[in-house]
């Protein structure tokens, strides 16, 4: 029953509405239109029913009106006056409460012109907004009912049908999240319904933190709800900050963004804040609630306590486990947030909070200071390299989470970098950083886990640790693979003990680790690099110590002299030759030093006996005989050139200037090139000690020295050389001082065991206890000037017919000669033989270039009847006349011979040379190989030339020989064949490619060669004169 407090409001408002309209006040327009959504009033209705403690609330929707139930405090009557007034509030005293402007309820009026409520003992509808009246109804009611009709004047019930169905059915779940009273919201409508629950428990341990549930038909939602106790105009009130959880793929908890969240202030208001998260608190709103005015002193305080609150909440997400990169990468941590309102203070607070605490997730599952991490770019660096680690190599204390990358949280990764000022570590920066103290504490273990680990690094970030010192060593202790400047200091390990530099065996028997040293470069060191980089540096040192190495050093060497490559022996033995190596024995005072080979002999019995009392040799030592196998040990040293006879010295013994001038003929002269003389090493000291069986051992050494020589290398042996420049480089031979001391001395013995001077006696005179029957034993005999025999004083012709007839009996002479006399042969043939052999004459080469050649003029020939001769040009390379040779193929031969010597003497310049079946080859410092091919060394089949030269197995030149006994110009023979081929090269611009090699005074000392090169070219120049001309037709 209406009281009479209830009876004056209702006259009261009635008064205050005739008034309004007197006054032309248009109060529809007004408050219908506080609100851009004409459903918000649902909300403001979920408010009233939160104010009034209501635990349930319950939308019923029909064609023609909404009902609405919840079970909160009955209204009285002061509670009608503020629902039906203006600007009056029953809760402007209590900011705890929602609804606290007396305007929000007045928003129903737009979808209705009558709501009525129903609670408690008032049952009134309102009209024009502001009068209650007394409703007769006999519907019970048993809480309390707040019905709308839709009678609104500009809306017709479809509309206000529709568009209330579809904000219940979008009323959402986090409605509930923030009320303290409400935990259930139902709603029904003809064809759908909702229902919202919401539970709420307090997380222990945990002050002002609990956990919210909130479920509907179709979705459960879980929030962190963390609250921050704040007081306002001396009231009590809180801030609030929600997050939502969500699981992994492991199904563990972790806090999952909720984008686009608006800043709630008990219910969402549409101000977005762009976090991720949900805040609330109590904003001073404007009078319809949708916006908040942030640039109000109060609720800039608010705004800061709210920011504290999130602040602080890390230390509650990380006590829950759930601070992760997940939860870090939610944050406000997009520098673009600083431009919003709200984002700034919270961004700062963050910041400031994660620079404080240990709240950034490790690789360990812990917890660190900003200041103390580093980001590792690549997990496996996490993996191997622990706290201890990155405190000696980057002073830091712990690795961050590995799943903070630069692909997969690039916002979270550059914050930390950008504004926290965390160091990212990738592998190259680990690389630069590695020093040996680092890896000496590290395990063998850890070592190949490493290693394994670097094998499928890229080549650029292996190329880093080149010359960093990773390679655990045999010894433990650490190396760089290579130095500066490329070079290698580290190998695999081999089967047997060295010296050089290996890596730790055990290190390599890890599959992975031995595939990065690989990449690395690393290899198994061949002999030959040990003894390069180790032994033979150790024994070129000046006076090098033989120490508990050296028999080990020794058969290393010895072995890599046998198995090394061809190709790199001559290296090999130039190093050897400058290393004092071999353990020697002074022949004076029997002390053991290490000399070089050219200083030693080896422990002959006949080189004891000869260089005894002389005091400047070394013998190789016996121990080394006991070590090694004596066959093995003289072919290594032999090659080396320690010797088993004396060595010849060469020494400076200057040549007279009238001694000079007979050696050059008296010809002309620029300038001196070299003089050579040499000495018999020991002859002196051998002489002096002479008796009457040392002279035998003499001979034979000296025989000894030439044995295995051609003709010509044992006879220059006995010879020194004076070479000197005039036009071009001119040699001559002279003898050389110790064979004029053994022309001088009588020291042979002869068959009364008299001393003799070689020149005294004839050979057949000596003593028949010397070897007469030795290889070039005529040249020995020749060199050392003996008186002549009879049968040497014959003449040569004499001399050849006896030496060819001295194994035929005189009755087999008589019948050779009668059956020569029986068929007499036709025209008689001389017989042309060489002075010397084409392979013992030195050989002086020289291109020439002649002059062109002067033609006369052959004109006006026709009135002459003269039948003088045909007289052809004179000038020139070539003359008229053509002398016939007396054995035209001998002596062409005997020029091929030469030549091919001449060749060998230039290739050997190069290097070695080998002999091949049908020439020889070289190979020049510079790796290049030449090949000369002498077509007609077996037998007769050149055409077109005699011998090619290869470079590299390409052809690039061909030698055909011609040879002459004499220097006169006379008309040289060339075959068609010849000459089409020197055409045929000359028409591809190739004929630098082909050379007459023309040999004068071919079969004599005195021999030379001239080179013509192009032939054709210099035909068509008319430097050369070609006669007789022959044509094809």
């Amino acid at each position: 029953m209406p009281n009479d407090e209830f009876i004056k409001l209702i006259e009261k408002r009635k008064n205050w509405v005739i008034s309004s309209k007197e006054n032309k006040f248009n109060f529809d327009s007004i408050l219908a239109g506080l609100y851009n959504d004409p459903s918000h009033f649902i909300y403001e209705i979920l408010q009233n029913a939160e104010d009034a403690n209501a635990r349930e609330i319950k939308f019923e929707l029909f064609e023609d009106r909404l009902d609405v139930y919840h079970n909160g405090k009955d209204f009285d009557l002061k509670d009608i006056d503020g629902v039906t007034g203006i600007g009056i509030s029953t809760k402007t005293e209590d900011l705890n409460l929602i609804g606290k402007f007396g305007v929000g309820f007045k928003s129903v009026f737009a979808v209705t012109e009558t709501p009525c409520i129903f609670s408690g003992e008032y049952r009134i509808k309102i009209e024009d907004f502001v009068i209650p009246s007394v409703v007769s109804d006999s519907e019970q009611v048993d809480r309390t009912l707040i019905r709308l009709p839709f009678n609104h004047k500009s809306r017709s019930s479809k509309e206000v049908f529709t568009f209330i169905a579809h904000k219940l059915e979008n009323i959402g779940l986090k409605t509930l999240l923030f009320l303290k009273n409400i935990e259930e919201i139902k709603w029904q409508a003809p064809s759908s319904s909702g229902h919202y629950l919401k539970s709420s428990d307090s997380l222990k341990n945990i002050p002002h933190t609990k956990k919210v549930t909130i479920i509907s038909s179709s979705l459960t939602e879980e929030y962190i709800v963390i609250e921050r106790p704040i007081k306002i105009e001396g009231k009590e009130l809180k801030v609030e900050v929600a997050y939502k959880v969500g699981e992994d793929k492991n199904a563990k908890k972790i806090i999952i963004p909720e984008p686009n969240s608006k800043l709630v202030v008990f219910f969402p208001t549409e101000k977005v804040t762009f976090l991720n998260f949900v805040i609330q608190g109590p904003y001073k709103t404007t009078t319809t609630r949708e916006q908040i005015p942030l640039e109000d002193e109060q609720n800039k305080a608010i705004l800061e306590e709210t920011a504290n609150l999130v602040a602080e909440s890390l230390s509650v997400i990380k006590n829950l486990g759930c601070l992760d990169t997940n939860f870090l990468s939610l944050l406000p941590i997009n520098s673009e947030h600083k431009k919003e309102e709200i984002c700034p203070v919270i961004y700062e607070k963050v910041k400031e909070k994660l620079l404080s605490e240990e709240l950034l997730p490790t690789s360990d599952g812990k917890y660190t200071k900003a200041g103390d991490a580093v980001l590792a770019r690549g997990k496996e660096l996490t993996e191997f390299l622990d706290k201890d680690d990155i405190q000696k190599l980057f002073g830091k204390k712990n690795w961050l989470d590995a799943d903070i990358t630069s692909d997969r949280t690039p916002e979270l990764r550059d914050y930390l970098m950008k504004e926290l000022g965390v160091v990212e570590v990738d592998f190259e920066s680990f690389a630069k950083k590695i020093t040996a103290e680092f890896v000496q504490t590290k395990s063998d273990e850890w070592m190949i886990d490493f290693y394994s680990r670097l094998s499928d690094r890229s080549d650029r970030e292996r190329s880093i640790l080149r010359t960093k010192p990773i390679i655990r060593l045999e010894t433990n202790k650490h190396d760089a693979p290579f130095d500066d400047k490329g070079k290698v200091q580290v190998y695999l390990p081999t089967e047997t003990k060295s010296k050089y530099k290996t890596v730790k065996r055990i290190l390599t028997e890890n599959e992975n680790s031995l595939k990065f040293f690989k990449a690395l470069g690393l290899t198994e060191p061949d002999l030959f690099a040990e003894i390069k980089e180790f032994i033979v540096p150790k024994y070129q040192m000046d006076n090098p110590a033989k120490d508990e190495w050296y028999f080990e050093d020794f058969e290393k060497l010895l072995k890599a002299y046998e198995t090394i490559p061809g190709n790199k022996k001559d290296e090999f033995k130039k190093e050897l030759l400058k290393a004092s190596f071999i353990d020697s024995v002074h022949n004076g005072t029997g002390e053991n030093y290490l000399r070089k080979p050219s200083e030693t002999y080896f422990n002959d019995k006949d080189l004891k006996e000869y260089f005894n009392g002389y005091h400047f040799v070394y013998f190789v030592s016996d121990e080394l005989y006991e070590k090694f196998e004596e066959e093995r040990l003289k072919s290594f040293l032999k090659d080396l050139g320690v010797e088993d006879k004396p060595r010849r010295i060469e020494i400076v013994e200057p040549l007279s200037q009238e001694e000079k001038r007979r050696l050059r003929d008296n010809n002309g002269w620029t300038r001196d090139i070299h003089q050579k003389d040499y000495e018999y090493e020991g002859l002196d000291n051998f002489l002096q000690q002479i008796t009457i069986k040392k002279p035998y051992l003499l001979w034979k050494l000296l025989l000894k020295n030439i044995e295995s020589l051609n003709s010509w290398e044992a006879e220059k042996f006995f010879k020194g050389e004076y070479s000197w420049f005039y036009y071009s480089q001119q040699n001559r031979s002279f003898d050389a001082k110790f064979l004029k001391i053994l022309r001088e001395q009588a020291w042979l013995v002869d068959k009364n065991n008299n001393f003799r001077k070689p020149s005294d006696i004839t050979f057949s005179e000596l003593s028949d206890d010397y070897s007469k029957e030795n290889p070039n034993i005529d040249i020995l005999i020749k060199a050392l000037g003996f008186k002549p025999d009879i049968y040497d004083q014959l003449p040569e012709d004499y001399r050849k017919k006896l030496e060819i007839v001295k194994n035929i009996t005189p009755e087999e002479l008589e019948k050779l000669v009668s059956k020569s006399k029986e068929k007499p042969s036709g025209k008689e043939e001389k017989t042309w033989t060489p002075e010397h052999e084409a392979d013992e004459v030195n050989v002086e080469i020289e291109e020439v270039k002649p002059d062109k050649i002067v033609t006369p003029d052959l004109t006006r020939q026709g009135g002459q009847t003269d039948p003088g001769e045909d007289k052809k040009p004179t000038t020139g390379y070539e003359t008229t006349e053509e002398k016939t040779s007396p054995d035209k193929k001998a002596i062409g031969e005997w020029g091929e011979k030469h030549v091919y010597h001449a060749l060998q003497e230039k290739y050997k310049k190069l290097g070695t040379i080998t002999e091949t079946d049908s020439g020889f080859k070289a190979v020049n410092t510079s790796n290049e190989e030449f090949e000369i091919i002498w077509l007609n060394k077996h037998n007769d089949k050149g055409k077109g030339y005699d011998s090619v030269v290869k470079k590299n197995g390409a052809e690039i030149e061909y030698i055909e020989v011609k040879a002459k006994t004499q220097e006169d110009a006379e008309l040289i023979e060339v075959t068609g064949t010849q000459w089409e081929f020197a055409r045929y090269l000359f028409d591809k611009n190739e004929g630098e490619k082909y050379s007459f090699y023309v040999v004068l005074n071919a079969g004599k000392e005195n021999a030379k060669i001239h080179i013509l090169k192009n032939p054709v070219k210099l035909w068509q120049e008319g430097k050369l004169y070609a006669h007789p001309v022959n044509f094809k037709l």
